[in-house]
């Protein structure tokens, strides 16, 4: 009877919830999809599979690194793929079922949640209050998503599933440890089912706040029920559920250990125009948020006032729950990590000069501390906290008031409130705007409606571009494109098209500051002799010019893509780009095909240097003085000058998806072999079983070795390649091992009882 009261519950609670989000998300994408930089359309599994296992290091900046393309996507991967190639749906369509899935799940996480963690505490609750408590609180927590500062990176980045699994995570986490007595059981799979996406490793910020949250929440816990649960059965069942995480993110602990390496050395090492590349944009994020706009994290700053009343109500019930110890244990440190956390989010509590100690032992902390606070990051658990005690001051509302009146009082009060907090999100105007963009004369908008043109070049590339690299110009830190819809002039912002998962190369669009791409969007289009000849240098064989983009945050003006863009010079230097020919024309995109033999190793001339820098080494190959692929700068002690390689020939035999290439070798003399991806000491060469030690850096970000005369076979492979396909085969088979073991567990015990009796 309860199971079918429960079920009753169900069906009067959340049919409306989901119709409701039905109509905000059609009101809010108007048949659009939500596309944001880092966002991608991957539609299909099997190339994704394809990147995991075998093109794994290649990663979408130029120059290659071994840390994306990872499982997290495909997660993502199997539910538009599903939606749109099995479905057939539209772009927005399948979008908009994703977005509903997800935000349902959401909410019937914090029905749970908050439903576990009443019956930890001991209060008997009604149900229904239950269901409108979580609700409720599960409506502000989906969308206070889009409330973050950026709006967040894209629905279809990793952080938007983790984001509305999580309170389904807690929930059964809390359960787990808590509730079963037994180490290993059922609840163990959708705990593993949630990590397997691998979204809780997508970035160390994220794990940190994943951390926070979960920490507070079970020491709450702890602390109220530690008379009836021992400190070692609580110890142990964490332990296990760290465990799962660390399996369940093997190859997701790969990407953040080379993530945590890159932001340690930007933030130390790296500058753009003279700021330290770690706390650039925190220190922007605190000049736009003064100590006192805290109460505007809590919804948008035309509605601040929603934010303050918010603030006020939870105050009072802080005060209220001081009152009882239980909820006080619980409220009021979730309460206290919520201000703590927003106010170091508006530079209240100031991390800036933590940059001092960057330099230090501590300096991975230092840098790792500025990162997370940076809105993007910390504006999950400002959600989850404001969301959560939102949920929680309904319950001691109706558990404070006596008379019916006053609980429906309360509850209409508290349910104005969500409604006003959910509104400030979808009316208006209904798109996020990009502050940096006021300037633009169309507003810049997270929505964006994918014209055909930039899909005719998505399978363009996907058919032609095979493993070779791929220009995007005009080169931006972050690229706008305006275009047309309903006779609207609109901005998006979108560097990476829908359907550039389809490219197994490197897609070269950004200007990494002190990296080999930079003097593109310093230079060019500029008066130089062979600008092709430095592309080829960079394996690049296509060029898409975008002729409807605007400048970026971030772009001087004075440089030579500034604003105003001038898309007829650029259209002028690419028509007489030498070896160079358009290949593909629409209203948005022209394509261009180099037509010289790029390849992404070969054999090479080496001129030993260790001056010249990568503004030096654009200016020497864009203007004839050494030959792309011929000739070669190399860096690094012990590096000799080699000089004409006419008796060398090197052919490459077998290519397996550039993690691994056999070349044959005849030369007549020593000479360099150049792999035209991003240095890394995982790279390296075999022959005869030996190693070849003489590992150089080659015009400023490529590989090169040392090879010897003679005649022989080598290998040139990227080893950690043959680790990570072993990774990720046991986060896909540890939940059937998890099962079995349960399944055995359960047998064994239901033996032991019929024995008993």
């Amino acid at each position: 009877m309860d199971f079918l009261r429960a079920r009753r519950l169900d069906l009067i609670f959340y049919p409306p919830t989901l119709l409701l989000d039905l109509f905000l998300l059609e009101h809010y994408l108007k048949g659009g999809i939500i596309y944001w930089i880092d966002s991608g359309f991957p539609f299909i599994p099997s190339l994704w599979l394809y990147k995991i296992f075998v093109d794994y290091w290649n990663y979408n900046f130029f120059p290659g690194a071994p840390f994306s393309y990872s499982q997290h996507n495909l997660f993502t991967a199997l539910i538009f793929y599903l939606l749109i190639q099995v479905l057939n749906l539209s772009f927005s369509t399948s979008e908009l079922v994703y977005l509903l899935l997800f935000f349902f799940l959401a909410k019937v996480g914090f029905v749970k949640m908050i439903d576990t963690l009443l019956s930890l505490l001991g209060r008997e609750t009604n149900k229904s209050y239950i269901y409108l408590s979580g609700i409720l609180g599960g409506f502000m927590y989906t969308w206070g998503f889009f409330g973050y500062r950026p709006p967040i990176l894209g629905v279809n980045y990793p952080f938007f599933v983790f984001y509305m699994l999580f309170p389904l995570l807690l929930h059964f986490a809390m359960k787990y440890v808590f509730l079963e007595r037994n180490y290993l059981t059922l609840t163990l799979l959708p705990i593993y089912i949630i990590m397997l996406s691998g979204n809780q490793f997508v970035t160390a910020s994220y794990t940190l706040w994943i951390l926070v949250i979960y920490l507070i929440m079970f020491i709450s816990l702890y602390t109220e029920r530690r008379k009836n649960i021992s400190f070692k059965l609580f110890l142990t069942k964490n332990l296990i559920l760290y465990g799962l995480a660390i399996i369940a993110g093997l190859e997701e602990l790969y990407n953040v250990y080379f993530a945590s390496l890159n932001a340690f050395s930007s933030g130390v090492y790296g500058q753009f125009n003279g700021m330290p590349l770690a706390i650039a944009e925190l220190q922007d994020q605190y000049n736009s948020f003064t100590p006192l706009s805290l109460f505007s994290l809590f919804a948008p700053n035309r509605y601040t006032w929603i934010g303050l009343l918010l603030f006020v109500v939870l105050v009072i019930i802080s005060i209220l729950s001081v009152k009882n110890k239980t909820d006080n244990k619980l409220f009021n440190p979730s309460f206290f990590s919520l201000l703590i956390i927003g106010g170091a989010t508006v530079g209240f509590v100031n991390l800036v000069p933590l940059f001092s100690l960057s330099q230090s032992s501590i300096g991975f902390i230092a840098v790792g501390l500025m990162f997370s606070v940076q809105f993007v990051f910390s504006g999950f658990p400002v959600a989850f906290f404001l969301s959560f005690l939102v949920s929680y001051a309904i319950v001691i509302f109706l558990r404070t008031f006596n008379s019916n009146r006053k609980k429906i009082l309360s509850l209409l009060f508290l349910s104005i409130l969500v409604s006003v907090y959910m509104s400030t999100f979808v009316v208006s105007d209904s798109y996020q705007q990009i502050k940096t963009f006021d300037y633009l004369p169309v507003a810049a908008t997270n929505v964006f409606y994918p014209p055909e043109e930039l899909l005719e070049v998505g399978y363009y590339l996907h058919q032609n571009a095979e493993n070779y690299n791929v220009l995007l110009l005009p080169l931006q830190y972050i690229a706008g494109i305006y275009y047309i819809h309903d006779n609207v002039t609109m901005a998006s912002l979108h560097n990476i098209d829908p359907l550039s998962q389809f490219i197994t190369g490197t897609i070269v669009k950004l200007p990494i500051p002190n990296t080999v791409t930079n003097p593109l969007y310093l230079y060019f289009p500029g008066n130089f002799k062979n600008v092709t000849n430095f592309l080829v240098l960079l394996g690049i064989k296509y060029i898409v010019l975008s002729k409807n983009e605007y400048p970026g945050p971030g772009v001087p003006l004075y440089q030579a893509g500034g604003y105003p863009w001038n898309f007829s010079k650029f259209e002028y230097y690419l028509s007489h780009l030498p070896n160079a020919t358009l290949t593909l024309e629409n209203n948005y995109y022209n394509v261009y095909r180099i037509n010289l033999n790029v390849s992404l190793i070969y054999a090479s001339e080496g001129i030993v240097v260790n001056t010249l820098d990568y503004n030096q080494i654009f200016l020497t190959y864009s203007n004839n003085l050494l030959t792309a692929q011929r000739q070669s700068l190399i860096y690094g002690n012990g590096a000799v000058n080699i000089t004409n390689i006419s008796g060398v020939k090197m052919t490459v035999i077998n290519n397996y998806n550039n993690v691994m290439y056999v070349v044959k070798v005849n030369a007549t003399k020593p000479f360099y072999l150049v792999l035209d991806e991003g240095y890394s000491n995982f790279w390296r060469v075999i022959i005869k079983s030996h190693e070849v030690k003489s590992h150089y850096l080659a015009n400023g970000y490529a590989n090169s070795w040392l090879m010897p005369a003679g005649e022989y076979t080598a290998i040139v492979e990227f080893y950690p390649a043959n680790i990570i396909p072993y990774f990720f085969i046991i986060s896909l088979l540890s939940p059937v091992v998890i099962a079995l073991i349960i399944l055995v567990k359960d047998r064994i015990r239901l033996r032991h009882v019929r024995w008993e009796k």
